[in-house]
C-alpha cells in the first residue's frame, strides 16, 4: 500500500500548483510589461516536485523546485504554448526542459522530442544525464553528433528524444526530403542556450530551427537562454504561427540558487608590450584577486593555453604560501613537478593530463585537498568542477597562431562554474581584460548586450542548402523563407546594425532592401554552377550537391571549383591548403612535435623550413597516417597526445569530404589529371597507406608496420610481388604466422581487365571491357561499401572520355561493359581500374582504335572464366553533354526574362545612392 505521507504531499502539491497557477495566470500572447510582473511576483512557497505526478517525480533528485522552477512551472507544464526563458547561469533551467519533456510523454507515451545544442559537450551531458534518468520509464534516447556512426542515426530514428547539434540536424533534416515522415510525430523542440545564435555557428542553429518552424508549423518550443535584453524578439521568432510572441519568462540574477558576484577588472596595455608580457602582468594580479574575493575557498583560474595553465599553477604556487590551509599530502604516482604543485594545494588542468592524472586533480579539488586549479576553458563544458570563486585570467586565447576572444558561450559557461550550491549560498567571478575590453565584458555578464542574428554573413551557404531541402524553389518563397528567420526579426527593428551586408538605400524601404540582398545571394549561387534553374524554379545543380553532401563551406567550394590539373605529388599540397581546414587549431607548444614529425625518415614529402601555418600541421597529420609513422616517445610530447589524436581523426574526417567532393567536381569538369590525383590520395587515405610502397603491406592481416619494413629490406615493395613469395619465405624475412599470411595474400582483392574495340560500319565502334576481381566479392571486406572506379582517357592529350564507379555488391565479381566510341578516334588510350578503399590492386591497360586484337593483362597460365552479363548500351556522352548544354541554355533563357533582371540596374543605383 502506498505510504499516505506520499499521497498527502501529492495532494498539497496539487493544490499548491492550482493556486499559483491562478496567481501567475496570464493571456495565451502576454506582453512584455504583463510577463515581467509575471516573473517578478515570487511564488508562496517553492513547488513539491510530485507537482508532475507520481510516476515521474522520480527524474529529479530534489524533492522541491527553486523559486526560478517553480514561477515557471505554469507555463512550461501546464500550458501548451511556445515559450522563451532567460535566466542565469546555475539557475536550473535544465529543469525547466525534463518539465516540458514529462509533459509531452503524459499526453502521447510514444512523443518525439529533439534536443538541440551547440556544442557536444552539452550533448553528451544531456546523453549521459537523461539516459539514466528516463530508462526506468522505458524512454529511449539517441545521440546525433558530428562523430555519430549510422548505427546511431538509426537510433535517433526510433527513439523518443534525440539530442544533437545543430549542424548534424541540418544535414540530418536536408539530405532526406522524406526525413520529417520518419519522425513523426515530432512534437517537442528544445533548444539550449538559444542565445549562441550571434555566435559564428549560430547562423546554422538559425536556418535549423527556421526549417523545423517550416516542417512542423505546430511543434511546441522551448527555448532557454541566458539574460539578454531583447529576449522579444527570440520570443517573436519562435511564436506559433497563430500568436504574436512566444510565452516570455524572464528571471532576474535573485533567482540564483548562489548568489554571484560578478566582477570585470580592465588593465591598461601598453603599446610596446606584447601579449606574453600582458598575460604574465595579468599572473602577477592574481594573488590579491583570489585574497579580495576568493574568502580561502576553492578557486578555478581559467587560462588561454595549456603552457600558462603550467606556468600560472606555477607562479601562484610560490605566491600563496600559507593563505590556504595545509592538507594532507596526495601520494599517488604523478610527474614529480605536478605532485609537487598538488602538496603545495595548486594544481593545472588540461586536456594533456593522461585520465590518472585528470582523476587525481579532481578528486582533490573536490575532497579540499587541492585550493586552485589553473585550467583551460574545456573544463567548463565537460567537468563538473564548481568553485567559490572563478577567475577568467585574460578573455583571449591562442587559436592558429594568433589570439581571438574567447565566444560569448565559452564566457558564460567558465562563469557559470561559480557558486557551490551543494556548500554556500554565495560565489564570486572575476574577468580580467583590457581597458578597452571591460564595457563589452560588463554588458555580457550583466545581460545588457543584444543579440544580433550571423545569418547574413553565412547567408549564400544557408540559401543553398534550403534550396536543396526544397523550402526555396523560386524569389517568392525566398522572401518568404527570410521573413521567419530572426535575422529578418531583428532587422526590421534595427536596420542598421546589418548595413555591412544589407545596404540602405534612401528611396527604399528596409524589406525593399533585404529582397535585393536575397536576390544578389541567388545570383551568385547561380554564376557559380550552385544552383540551376529548370521550369523556372531553382534546383541544386550537381555542384551544389557536392558542397552539402559533403558538407564543405563555400569558400572550400570556390577553391576546388577555380583548380585543374593537379599533379600527383602536388594533390596534397593543395588540399592542404583549402579554406576547410581553417578551423584546425596550431598551438604553440605542438611546433616542436611537428618539428620532429617532418625530421622522420618516413616522411614521404618532407617540408622545407619552419613549421608554422595550419595547411602544414593538416600535412604532416595525412602522412603520418599514411606513412604509418610511430607518435615520438620523449616525454615532452606526452601532454600533447590527446589533442594530436583528436586533431587527426578531425583532420582525416575533413580531408575526406574534400577529395570525394574533388572527384564529383574533376568528373564534371572532365579533368584527368587532377581526378587521378584525387582518386589516388582517396585511396590511400582509406588504406591508411601510401600506394606503390611496401606500406601496402600492412593491409594484409599479420603483416604489420615491422613486418612491411622488413619485406622493405628484402626488397619486395608491394603486394603483387609479396604474392609471388612462398610460405617459408616469409619464415626467413622473420615474419611470424607465415602460413595464414600466405593465404591472406591470395584472399586479397586483384582486378584484371580485358579490352578490345569492335568494329562497327556505323558512325561508332564499341569498347569491351571485360573486368574479373580474384577474390569472391562476398571475402572482400566491406564489400557492401567498396566501389570500383574505371577510369578511361587519351594517353596523349589526356582527354577524358570516361568515368564510372561500379559498386561491389552490385556485381558478382566479373563484368563486362560494352562503350559507344567514336570510330575516328586513333589515339591510344588507357583503361586504369582500382578500388576505391584499397591500394595495390589496380591495373591499366593500354589499346589503339586502330588495333583489332585483344589487348589485356591477363597471362596465358591463368584460367580466369569470364561471365559476360548483358547489359543495356549507354547513351554516349555527347549526347549528356547536348541535353545539358541544351537545359543551361534554357536556365539562361528564363534568366534573362526575368529571375534576375533587375539586379545589375539596382546594384548600380544602390552603389551611387548608399548612405554611408
Amino acid at each position: 500500500m502506498k505510504d499516505i505521507r506520499d499521497l498527502l504531499i501529492a495532494k498539497s502539491a496539487e493544490k499548491l500548483v492550482r493556486e499559483t497557477s491562478q496567481q501567475l495566470s496570464q493571456p495565451s500572447s502576454p506582453t512584455h510589461e504583463d510577463l515581467f510582473e509575471c516573473t517578478k511576483a515570487k511564488p508562496i512557497s517553492n513547488l513539491s516536485t510530485f507537482g508532475v505526478g507520481d510516476k515521474y517525480a522520480s527524474i529529479f533528485k530534489f524533492s522541491q523546485f527553486n523559486k526560478m522552477q517553480t514561477s515557471a512551472f505554469p507555463m512550461i507544464f501546464q500550458d501548451s504554448d511556445n515559450c522563451v526563458v532567460t535566466s542565469p547561469t546555475g539557475s536550473g533551467k535544465t529543469v525547466l526542459f525534463e518539465l516540458a519533456i514529462i509533459r509531452a510523454l503524459k499526453e502521447n507515451s510514444k512523443a518525439k522530442i529533439l534536443y538541440l545544442a551547440p556544442l557536444k559537450a552539452l550533448c553528451n551531458e544531456r546523453i549521459s544525464d537523461w539516459s539514466h534518468k528516463f530508462a526506468r520509464f522505458n524512454i529511449s534516447v539517441g545521440l546525433l553528433t558530428g562523430d555519430s556512426d549510422t548505427r546511431e542515426v538509426q537510433r535517433a530514428r526510433t527513439c523518443n528524444i534525440v539530442i544533437s547539434t545543430p549542424e548534424k540536424w541540418d544535414s540530418f533534416t536536408r539530405q532526406n526530403k522524406d526525413r520529417k515522415e520518419s519522425l513523426l510525430p515530432l512534437s517537442l523542440l528544445l533548444l539550449d542556450e538559444i542565445h549562441t545564435i550571434k555566435e559564428k555557428r549560430g547562423a546554422n542553429l538559425e536556418a535549423v530551427v527556421t526549417r523545423m518552424k517550416y516542417l512542423y508549423p505546430n511543434i511546441r518550443i522551448i527555448a532557454l537562454s541566458a539574460t539578454v535584453p531583447n529576449i522579444d524578439d527570440i520570443s517573436k521568432w519562435l511564436r506559433k504561427p497563430e500568436k504574436l510572441a512566444a510565452t516570455t519568462l524572464r528571471f532576474n540574477e535573485s533567482y540564483r540558487s548562489v548568489k554571484l558576484t560578478k566582477t570585470v577588472l580592465g588593465f591598461n596595455r601598453k603599446s610596446t608590450t606584447n601579449e606574453f608580457q600582458f598575460e604574465a602582468f595579468l599572473t602577477s594580479k592574481l594573488l590579491a584577486i583570489i585574497q579580495n574575493y576568493g574568502n580561502k575557498k576553492p578557486v578555478l583560474v581559467f587560462c588561454a593555453t595549456r603552457k600558462s595553465t603550467i606556468m600560472t599553477a606555477k607562479a601562484l604556487s610560490t605566491k600563496l604560501g600559507s593563505y590556504f590551509p595545509q592538507k594532507p599530502p596526495i601520494t599517488d604516482r604523478l610527474q614529480p613537478q605536478l605532485l609537487d604543485l598538488i602538496n603545495n594545494g595548486v594544481a593545472y588542468h588540461h586536456g594533456g593530463l593522461s585520465s590518472e592524472e585528470r582523476r587525481v586533480i579532481e578528486n582533490g579539488f573536490l575532497s579540499g585537498k587541492i585550493s586552485v586549479i589553473c585550467c583551460t576553458s574545456t573544463l567548463a563544458a565537460g567537468v563538473n568542477l564548481p568553485a567559490y570563486l572563478v577567475v577568467i585570467k585574460g578573455t583571449k586565447t591562442w587559436i592558429n597562431g594568433s589570439l581571438q576572444e574567447y565566444s560569448d558561450l565559452e564566457v558564460l559557461q567558465m562563469i557559470g562554474r561559480a557558486g557551490r550550491p551543494q556548500f554556500e549560498s554565495q560565489g564570486a567571478c572575476v574577468i580580467m581584460t583590457q581597458s578597452a575590453e571591460k564595457a563589452k565584458y560588463e554588458k555580457l555578464i550583466h545581460g545588457t548586450e543584444e543579440v544580433e542574428s550571423s545569418l547574413p554573413h553565412k547567408l549564400s551557404e544557408i540559401l543553398l542548402k534550403e534550396v536543396a531541402s526544397g523550402q526555396i524553389s523560386d524569389s517568392q518563397s525566398a522572401n518568404d523563407w527570410v521573413k521567419t528567420t530572426f535575422f529578418y526579426q531583428r532587422y526590421l527593428v534595427s536596420p542598421y546594425s546589418y548595413a555591412a551586408v544589407v545596404k540602405p538605400v534612401i528611396y527604399k524601404k528596409p524589406s525593399h532592401c533585404l529582397e535585393f540582398l536575397l536576390q544578389k545571394r541567388m545570383k551568385e549561387l547561380w554564376d557559380g554552377g550552385l544552383i540551376t534553374i529548370q521550369q523556372g524554379k531553382f534546383v541544386c545543380s550537381c555542384y551544389g550537391d557536392t558542397m552539402l553532401r559533403n558538407c564543405l563551406s563555400l569558400d572550400t567550394m570556390k577553391y576546388l571549383l577555380k583548380s585543374k590539373n593537379i599533379e600527383q605529388d602536388k594533390c596534397l599540397d593543395f588540399l592542404c591548403q583549402t579554406p576547410e581546414f581553417g578551423n584546425v587549431e596550431y598551438r604553440s607548444l605542438e611546433k616542436t612535435l611537428f618539428r620532429k614529425i617532418n625530421q622522420s625518415q618516413l616522411i614521404r614529402y618532407r617540408l622545407e623550413g619552419e613549421i608554422e601555418a595550419v595547411w602544414q600541421k593538416v600535412h604532416l597529420v595525412v602522412q603520418f597516417e599514411l606513412g604509418r609513422l610511430d607518435y615520438p616517445t620523449h616525454p615532452s610530447f606526452k601532454n600533447l597526445l590527446f589533442n594530436f589524436n583528436y586533431d587527426k581523426a578531425k583532420v582525416l574526417r575533413q580531408m575526406s569530404n574534400v577529395i570525394n567532393a574533388g572527384i564529383s567536381i574533376f568528373e564534371r569538369k572532365a579533368d584527368t589529371t587532377s581526378l587521378r590525383s584525387m582518386l589516388y590520395l582517396g585511396r590511400c587515405l582509406s588504406a591508411k597507406a601510401w600506394e606503390n610502397t611496401a606500406l601496402e603491406l600492412t593491409q594484409i592481416e599479420g603483416i604489420g608496420k615491422a613486418g612491411a619494413r622488413k619485406l622493405e629490406a628484402g626488397n619486395i615493395h608491394s603486394i603483387k610481388e609479396a604474392v609471388q613469395l612462398s610460405k617459408e619465405s616469409f619464415h626467413q624475412f622473420g615474419i611470424k604466422n607465415s602460413a595464414t599470411i600466405y593465404d591472406q595474400l591470395r584472399l586479397f582483392p586483384q582486378i584484371h581487365l580485358k579490352a578490345r574495340i569492335i568494329k562497327n560500319a556505323s558512325a561508332s565502334d564499341l569498347l569491351n571491357i571485360a573486368i574479373v576481381i580474384t577474390t569472391p566479392i562476398e571475402y572482400i571486406p566491406n564489400y557492401d561499401s567498396s566501389e570500383c572506379t574505371i577510369l578511361i582517357n587519351a594517353r596523349n592529350t589526356k582527354e577524358l572520355i570516361k568515368f564510372m564507379k561500379i559498386p561491389l555488391r552490385q556485381t558478382s565479381g566479373h563484368m563486362e561493359i560494352n562503350l559507344e566510341m567514336d570510330a575516328r578516334l586513333n589515339k591510344e588510350i588507357v583503361i586504369y581500374a582500382d578500388f576505391t578503399d584499397k591500394v595495390g590492386s589496380g591495373t591499366e591497360v593500354s589499346l589503339s582504335s586502330l588495333q583489332s586484337i585483344d589487348e589485356s593483362d591477363f597471362s596465358d597460365e591463368e584460367d580466369v572464366e569470364l561471365m559476360l552479363i548483358e547489359r543495356e548500351k549507354r547513351k554516349y556522352e555527347e549526347q549528356a553533354q547536348t541535353d545539358a548544354k541544351r537545359r543551361r541554355e534554357y536556365s539562361l533563357e528564363m534568366t534573362e526574362e526575368g529571375v534576375f533582371t533587375e539586379i545589375e540596374r539596382e546594384n548600380s543605383s544602390m552603389s551611387s545612392i548608399t548612405l554611408e
